[in-house]
């Protein structure tokens, strides 16, 4: 969904859905000229994406911060911790002293190289 000015002055809202072959299709819900109807048109296209489903209330307006879902974890997050177990493993840590630099230069390095970003 978004909001796109027109030749005439009005706020046209279109939905684009994408196909997985990257064809895409654009439904145009309305044109808005004013606030409101701009307004009233987004929460069309919401309900129009939301295809009838139902939505999970997670009740995050009662939480401090809401609005943005802190991140806690990430596949990437697996590739260090196997290059941390590496590391240990082939025995770095006790040949450097423990040297903290040292191995975040190591895995970041590997790091890299695993990604393909040398």
């Amino acid at each position: 969904m978004r909001a796109v000015r027109t030749r005439s002055g009005a706020m046209a809202v279109p939905v684009v859905w994408f196909s997985r072959r990257g064809s895409r299709q654009i439904e145009h819900l309305g044109s808005a000229h004013d606030e409101a109807e701009l307004v009233a048109l987004r929460a069309a296209a919401v309900e129009r994406i939301a295809a009838g489903q139902v939505q999970l209330d997670l009740e995050l307006d009662a939480v401090a911060g809401a609005g943005r879902l802190e991140i806690v974890g990430s596949k990437a997050g697996q590739l260090w911790d196997a290059l941390c177990r590496a590391y240990d493993t082939l025995g770095f840590d006790p040949a450097t002293g423990g040297d903290e630099v040292f191995r975040a230069l190591v895995l970041a390095v590997y790091r890299d190289e695993v990604l393909g970003e040398s």
